[in-house]
Formats: C-alpha cells, structure tokens, sequence
C-alpha cells in the first residue's frame, strides 16, 4: 500500500472508571474528538459474550458441512455485534459526549483505521462490532456474500487492538531477513491435522518447518531455545489446544501468566520487536486470572493475534500457516495480510484479530516464493473437532 493510498487512523483509547464500573471511552484523530465519556463496563462484556456466542454457533454450523447456509448465523452475529456498537456510545451519564462521537465516526470520509489501545483488560471482540443495519440483512441461509457484511470492523475498519503497555519501538521498521520463527505445538494435534494440508494448494507449514527448523512441543523444549536466540525471533507462533489463559500442548500447558514470565525482558537492547501469533481456541476471550492481552504487552513485544472463539483444527493449521507464509514472503505489513486473508477465507476468517502492532513487516528474503493457493479454505475440510 502506497502512502498516498493509506488510510486515516482514528485512535481510541479505552480506560477503566473502577468507581463507578464504567469505562472511559476517548476518540481522536490528531486531535481528540472532545472530551472524554463514559459507558457501562458490564454491558460491554455481555454484549462481547453474546457476540462471541454467535461466533460458536457460525462454527458449529460450518463444522457440519453447511458453511456455505450460515447467512441466517451471519445476520445473527451482526446483531450482536450492533449491540455491542450501540453498547460502545450508550451514554448513561446522558452527557451527550457519545452521540458525538459516534456521528463524528459516522460521517467521516474515505478510507479510515481504527487502532484501539486498551488501557485495562477488557476482553472486547473489536472486530465484531457492526455498525451497519442488521435488518438489511436478508438472513437467507445461502446469503454469505463477504460484500454483504462490511460493516463488521474488523472489514470495515480493519480494527487492531494494542494494550496501553505495548512497546512498539522498532516496529516501524521492518524486521530483517534473518529473523528467526519460534513455533511451539501441540504434536498430536499436529500429527491428526497436517495429512490434510495437500488438498489446498501449497503446504505453507511445510515451508515454514523448511526455512526456521521443526517445531518444539513442550514448554521446556522451547524455553531452552528460546534463552540462547530470544533477541532475534521476531514471531512466536503456537499451534495448540487453548482458551482464554492456557495453551495446552499436552505434555505440558503454558498459563498466560507462565508466557508473561517467559517473555519478561532479558535486557538485551538490540532485542527485535516481537509478534506472538496464538492460535488455538478462544485465546482473545481472556480470563480474571490473567489473559494473553497482558502477557503479550511487555518491552519488544507487539501483542498478540488471537481467536475469539472455537476454530475447527484443520482451519486453523491452514489459515495459520498461510498468515505466517505471506507475512513472510510479501513484505505487506500484518494488517494488510490479515485484511487479505479476511476476504480469501470467509466467514470463519471472523475468529481471529489483530490485538497486535498492525503495521510490523519484514524485510522480506522470499519473494521469489510461489503465492498462495487462491482456494478458500473453508471450502475444505474443515477438521474434526476445535483446537
């Protein structure tokens, strides 16, 4: 993307009002689009539930076979996702300051991003806000155009979320060609789930195995690597059982509060900016305890891309590999690959997001690499059973 094509970046800042269990909602561009308002904490969360909800049942459907009948799922999940947008400018203080806000959102021109920063862990499914009208939806189970359902953010504004403590130093720049990939797996899931990899062109996880070395299956396994090449791995990528604070790998699990410890900075200046690709089951929902949102958040790293739901095993495997493998041979930064996949893999491209830095790229060593199948990957087997 040329900078004359670039879109405006509209920021939101997203802070805590413990006294009052609201949340302190702030927009702006350059310039702060007024003073800030406040809305209800618990009618985010149970909107974010609600969304989240539709997503497992978009899932469920798919995983029978009907992913091409979920228009009525889809229409199901946008109005979730509108509750959870008129949650976000519900104003109970009846300030007036959110109705603002939202027109000001509403009639801006062009193309727009938002980038949100969270200044507390609440686990909102950004890009599953939709700010479109649910009931010029047709619901028709066979009406899953992608074009029809822009409005969900993560399309529309192509959303990315930051938690206020990221460090993102450094990924302005790109990361060099001899960045290393640390991938960390669950090696039974892997070994049910990588035969299938053949029938979607290219087998992307081979490649990666190819070009960064097999991958690891314990926590100690990789711990051990990890302290002798931590300051040049520039993506940290988990293929795993997982939910809102644990990724399972089967020997052992790794707690949120485990990979915040493991990551914790070992004083190394020269450090690259580090992505952390979590793919495994509900692994953006989070959890009182301690979520991936924090664990990700500390010096170097750039956050985390994680799934707001269940995803089928083989899904996940494939869309994962291909993310990885077109980040590394395209040069686009992460955003403009998961904006591409997004569209490529619909509708259960939905599950993931971007709770990361989004414009972190690579100087990339691989152009000369064979693109990407332009095969859907939903059109495939999907898996037996959610990672």
């Amino acid at each position: 993307m040329t900078e004359a094509m670039a879109p405006q970046r509209i920021f939101l800042d997203v802070d805590s009002d413990d006294a009052n269990d609201l949340a302190k909602i702030k927009w702006r561009r350059r310039y702060p689009w007024g003073p800030a308002y406040r809305v209800s904490r618990g009618m985010l969360e149970e909107y974010s539930t609600k969304a989240r909800e539709r997503l497992e049942a978009l899932v469920a459907e798919a995983m029978r076979g009907n992913v091409r009948q979920t228009g009525g799922i889809l229409k199901e999940l946008a109005e979730a996702g509108n509750r959870l947008y008129r949650a976000l400018f519900h104003d109970p203080e009846g300030s007036g300051r959110a109705a603002k806000a939202r027109d000001h959102l509403k009639n801006l021109e062009g193309e727009n991003q938002i980038l949100v920063s969270m200044g507390f862990p609440l686990h909102i499914p950004w890009g599953l806000v939709y700010d479109g009208d649910p009931k010029q939806l047709s619901g028709d189970p066979n009406d899953t155009d992608f074009d029809h359902y822009r409005d969900f953010w993560s399309i529309k504004y192509r959303v990315a979320v930051v938690y206020s403590t990221v460090d993102g130093e450094g990924a302005d720049k790109p990361l060099p060609r001899d960045v290393i990939v640390h991938s960390v797996v669950n090696q039974s899931v892997l070994a049910r789930t990588a035969p299938h990899l053949t029938q979607s062109g290219p087998p992307s996880w081979e490649w990666i195995v190819k070009q960064f070395g097999p991958p690891m299956y314990s926590q100690k396994g990789w711990l051990a690597r990890w302290m002798t090449e931590y300051d040049k791995v520039g993506i940290l990528y988990f293929y795993s059982h997982a939910d809102g604070n644990t990724i399972g790998l089967g020997v052992d699990s790794i707690s949120a509060n485990d990979l915040a410890q493991d990551l914790a900075d070992q004083g190394k200046d020269t450090a690259l900016p580090c992505l952390v690709f979590l793919n495994g089951c509900s692994t953006a929902v989070g959890h009182p305890d301690g979520g991936f949102l924090e664990a990700t958040a500390g010096s170097r790293f750039c956050g985390f891309i994680g799934a707001e739901a269940s995803i089928p095993d083989v899904f996940a495997l494939r869309f994962g590999s291909a993310f990885l493998y077109e980040f590394l041979r395209s040069q686009n930064t992460l955003l403009e690959v998961m904006s591409t996949l997004r569209k490529q893999h619909w509708p259960l491209s939905l599950l993931y997001n971007l709770y990361c830095v989004p414009d972190l790229k690579i100087l990339s060593a691989f152009g000369s690499s064979p693109p990407l199948s332009a095969d859907n990957f939903c059109d495939f087997d999907l898996g037996t059973q959610g990672i």
